[in-house]
């Protein structure tokens, strides 16, 4: 999955390989999560909206087409 803050500042949160991975991200950023990861995002902007662009691209095995959510 990738997610591309339009707007804000977050923490990204995700378990990889049985860790928990944490990156803080500001407007601009790109930032593409392993597949099979759980995560979270929290707005840390104090006083900020924020604004996420989510791009999911679904295995190939599973038959599905590329979709997009805008948050």
């Amino acid at each position: 999955m990738s997610l591309k803050l339009v707007a804000g500042e977050a923490k990204l949160g995700f378990i990889y390989d049985d860790e928990l991975a944490e990156r803080r991200l500001k407007t601009g950023d790109l930032y593409m999560i392993p597949s099979g990861s759980a995560f979270y995002l929290v707005n840390i902007g104090e006083g900020q909206r924020l604004h996420v662009i989510c791009s999911i691209d679904p295995s190939t095995s599973l038959g599905l087409e590329t979709f997009q959510v805008h948050a």
